[in-house]
């Protein structure tokens, strides 16, 4: 299973108690990297909280029939059993999973020559983010930017369930860092996702999960709505370029005239000329 992996990268939290497979397979130079969250009460309420939005990979856990995909469990390891386990408060289950996980990698550690442990709450330091680069790359490596994604500042909870998975994805990749520094990222970011959503709709691919996809006539309405948006705005920057062209203009003519040994009388009585609404100097210049 892992030598015949067809993907790149999956990401999840269950890989712990295979972690012998992957020292099999690859040896003691394969890294090892453990990112765990140090606030055990945090990471559990996390884990409770994805659980209710998204069962389907919390068998074992859920109640819910969507939960078809399984995870490990005390009962698996014989230290209870499977009744016993079932009868356990969400809470408790989870607390038993993240003390299990990172014993499991306590374990397994010595398998391989390169461990690095890192909390999650440290992610956006810059020890932190010069060990990791570090670590990929080696030593003299240019350290990678702050990001934070998975933006929790909206609560997902709040919506209707059939579109928990949509805003789940929208806002998952968004890095509020680079937001709060970089004044376009929004918008290539909102316009990236909007195009890739769609996309997924015309072909139907899975990757909308539970979400619903919406019909040709209205996926039509949608593009034809955003063609008119856009051009909106569009217009609106060309307005904004022209405007700053302008400013600029006049601006290195107010320079000129103040540098110069025109009388003071002609410097105001342009500069008034410039102020007045639709006055014709404002217009020339």
């Amino acid at each position: 299973m892992v030598s015949e992996c067809p993907y790149d990268a999956i990401v999840g939290n269950g890989y712990a108690a295979v972690l012998p497979l992957f020292a099999e397979r690859y040896g003691r130079g394969l890294k090892l990297v453990h990112l765990r969250r140090a606030d055990r009460a945090a990471c559990i309420a996390s884990l409770a909280k994805n659980c209710a939005l998204f069962p389907t990979a919390y068998g074992y856990y859920s109640s819910s029939p969507e939960a078809t995909v399984k995870r490990m469990t005390a009962f698996h390891f014989g230290e209870m059993t499977h009744a016993a386990w079932d009868r356990l408060p969400i809470e408790e289950k989870f607390g038993w999973y993240y003390d299990k996980t990172h014993a499991l990698i306590a374990d397994a550690k010595a398998l391989f020559d390169s461990f690095t442990k890192i909390e999650t709450e440290t992610l956006d330091s810059a020890a932190t983010r010069r060990a990791f680069a570090n670590l990929v790359a080696g030593p003299g490596t240019v350290v990678p930017p702050k990001s934070h994604l998975n933006a929790t500042m909206i609560d997902i909870s709040a919506f209707p369930k059939e579109q928990q998975f949509k805003m789940n994805w929208l806002l998952g990749g968004l890095n509020i860092d680079e937001m709060a520094q970089d004044d376009l990222y929004a918008i290539d970011y909102f316009l990236e996702r909007f195009i890739a959503w769609t996309g997924y709709q015309i072909t139907n691919a899975p990757q909308l999960g539970p979400a619903k996809a919406a019909s040709p006539d209205e996926i039509a309405t949608d593009l034809d709505r955003v063609l008119e948006i856009v051009g909106k705005r569009l217009r609106e920057f060309r307005s904004l370029r022209r405007d700053l062209r302008r400013r600029g203009a006049v601006s290195g003519v107010i320079s000129v005239l103040q540098n110069s040994r025109i009388a003071f009388g002609a410097k105001r009585t342009f500069s008034k000329a410039l102020g007045r609404k639709g006055g014709r100097a404002a217009r020339h210049f």
